[in-house]
């Protein structure tokens, strides 16, 4: 603005020094600018420039606002104003009238064409305040691309769409298209982008948002918010694929390292839930396969994008040797293994630093100084992904540790049928989900790690190396109880839920013997249930169901049963209930699979059985013959000194954290 222009604008009585001292935020101005500053915003907002006028009111504004008072002077006007309400009443400046009308301008907007409106809205021609009213209440909507602007119209939209957006109003779209077909700026654009996302046109946000990160990206800089609005719509799209394939080349920009870090992995969950959703849905469609590839393929694109946008770190390896354990919520079973893991590590003189879900990120920031990590049966959740990948960009080696077949879709779960619905199609979903998702953290692990040869083989085909260690359980020989009176005592505990009954190989072998041999009486534990065909023998038969000290209900045992199903996954579970028997010299009559024939010798160390006739057999054999019983009891507890000893296992320890150490990073 220039000097001449300003000062005709000024009132004949300003003074820039008594402006300066009745608003202080001015006092550093010249004279020359503090003129400026008054007709620019001063006057606009109502600032006084003598000591009888009111801060907030401008007579000019009343005056137009109120025909009436059209030739009114200025004291005149500020008393009615004030009797009025002053600033509760109506607005004194043009800045609090616009402020009242929601638009973020300083003054009355220029580009505003409202001669022209009033003649297509005569209705609302009192003066141009009205006319701005009516446009916002309705004109906009009906006549908005119709209208005439005046220069810097740019400014004006951009004003409107805000307003518009404020109050939810699907006009915001319109206004910011015309202003950014005008001033197509990037600050436009952006709120356009804003707009069609409030609106749910997804697709036209994900668009022009993609544009903005372009031409961002190629001056070397990328906003934030807009990188948001792109992650967003995208979202809301389901367009993943387009999302992870762009993120890499844009969170390297100089945005803060945190943002990206909680911006990466806020997408990771929000893709990860979607797809799981997805998958659920095929599921429940009987279309496992299908809802099987799309989870890996989740959980491969989720390792892909935490690889390339994650920061890894650097090593740091402690001077106290240690492997981080990531486990959560495992059965009994698996934590015993665990516990037996960290006495092992420590005979060979590493720690043990045990995280669960609730502490990923520590065991994420515990790997650079781990000497390696292991996650125990743990599904593939982002939280995990991520954390594996940070091990894979740091070098630290990975092992996939379960004691169950949990990785094999083939295999497991087992048939819903096999349940005899004591479980819901939903709870059945749920495990098949759990499959999906225990492999895909299997594929992204080096080694498997496993307490049989028959389930490693199972991991090898998984995990990325292919190789997979065996450290077998162990346990130590305990005394035995006593033995008083005559029965024959046979054992019998399932860890998971058995069905034992007339049709099963050891159920009936179990019938046979209970109606030929009075003295036979049969305790059970665990998961183990009986049919209705044992109701005759309910006197002999003592159940303790799932009770955590199963172990000593089996120390005064005769003989210990071991059925299996004949599945896959029985063949590959460890022998823990031979080995829970040998503690206390009790002999095993067990299901014959490849797991239990990699330590222990048929008719020496254990009793094998298959099919009905053999379990029969071999079971009224046992109960006819306590010499053989005996042999079998004392050869197990033998071998249980030697194969699965302690050090027979720290030696298995020893040998993989060697391996571990000398691997070269795939």
């Amino acid at each position: 603005m220039q000097l001449s222009e300003t000062r005709a604008r000024l009132p004949s009585d300003f003074i820039p020094s008594k402006y300066r001292e009745l608003n202080l935020e001015t006092k550093s101005l010249s004279d020359e600018d503090t003129c400026i500053h008054y007709c620019t915003i001063g006057k606009f907002a109502g600032l006084a420039y003598k000591d009888n006028q009111i801060q907030g009111f401008d007579p000019d504004h009343f005056r137009e606002t109120h025909p009436a008072f059209a030739h009114t002077d200025d004291a005149a006007c500020q008393h009615a104003w004030l009797a009025q309400g002053g600033p509760n009443g109506a607005p004194g400046t043009q800045a609090s009238h616009l402020e009242r009308l929601g638009l973020p301008l300083r003054a009355y907007p220029a580009a505003f064409p409202w001669r022209f409106y009033t003649r297509l809205y005569p209705r609302a021609a009192a003066h141009r305040w009205s006319a701005l009213a009516h446009f916002l209440r309705e004109g906009f909507a009906e006549a908005g691309d119709r209208l005439p602007y005046g220069e810097d119209a740019g400014p004006f939209l951009t004003a409107l769409g805000e307003h518009f957006a404020a109050r939810d109003r699907p006009e915001a779209i319109r206004a910011y298209e015309l202003a950014a077909a005008r001033e197509p700026s990037a600050a436009t654009q952006r709120r356009l982008a804003d707009a069609y996302g409030r609106a749910g046109a997804w697709s036209a946000a994900l668009d022009l948002y993609d544009d903005l990160l372009n031409d961002r990206a190629a001056r070397g800089a990328v906003d934030e918010t807009v990188l948001r609005g792109f992650v967003t719509a995208a979202a809301a799209r389901s367009a993943w694929s387009r999302l992870f394939a762009r993120l890499p080349g844009l969170v390297g920009s100089p945005t803060p390292a945190p943002a990206n870090d909680l911006l990466v992995r806020d997408v990771t969950e929000r893709s990860f839930s979607a797809r799981g959703q997805a998958a659920r849905a095929l599921y429940m469609d009987g279309r496992r396969e299908e809802g099987d590839a799309l989870l890996a393929k989740a959980a491969r694109e989720v390792a892909e994008l935490s690889a390339a946008c994650l920061p890894a770190g650097t090593r740091d390896p402690s001077p106290e040797a240690f492997v981080a354990v990531l486990a959560d919520g495992i059965p009994e079973g698996a934590r015993r293994r665990l516990t037996r893991l960290a006495e092992l590590l420590g005979r060979v003189g590493y720690g043990m630093r045990l995280f669960d879900l609730g502490r990923v990120r520590a065991f994420e920031d515990a790997l650079a100084s781990a000497t390696a990590a292991i996650v125990v049966r743990m599904p593939a959740w982002p939280t995990v992904i991520q954390a594996l990948m940070r091990a894979r960009r740091l070098g630290v080696p990975t092992l996939y540790e379960t004691d169950a077949l949990t990785i094999d879709p083939r295999h497991a779960p087992p048939p819903l049928a096999a349940f005899e619905g004591r479980i819901s199609a939903r709870a059945y979903e749920d495990l098949v989900f759990g499959v999906a998702l225990y492999r895909a953290a299997a594929a992204l692990c080096d080694y498997g790690l496993a307490p049989t040869r028959a389930l490693a083989g199972h991991l090898d085909r998984v995990v990325g190396t292919g190789r997979s260690f065996v450290i077998r359980d162990t346990a130590e020989p305990d005394g035995r109880t006593a033995r008083t009176g005559d029965g024959i005592r046979l054992f019998l505990y399932a860890p998971q839920s058995r069905t034992v009954g007339a049709t099963d190989p050891a159920g009936a072998a179990l019938l046979h013997v209970l109606r030929d041999e009075p003295r036979v009486r049969l305790t059970t534990a665990g998961f183990a249930v009986l049919d209705d065909a044992f109701a005759p023998f309910a006197d002999r038969i003592t159940r303790h169901g799932p009770a955590a000290d199963w172990e000593e209900a089996l120390r005064d045992s005769d003989l210990n049963l071991v059925p299996t199903d004949g599945s896959e996954a029985d063949a590959c579970l460890a022998p823990t209930g031979w080995l829970a028997a040998a503690r206390f010299g009790i002999p095993t009559l067990a299901g014959d699979t490849p797991a239990l024939r990699e330590t222990l010798r048929d008719g020496v160390e254990i009793r094998l059985a298959s099919a009905e006739a053999g379990w029969t057999t071999a079971l009224r054999e046992l109960v006819a013959a306590p010499d053989r019983r005996a042999e079998l009891g004392e050869a197990a507890v033998q071998r249980l000194r030697t194969v699965h000893a302690p050090e027979a296992a720290a030696e298995a320890c020893r040998t993989m954290i060697k391996a571990l150490r000398n691997r070269s990073t795939r």
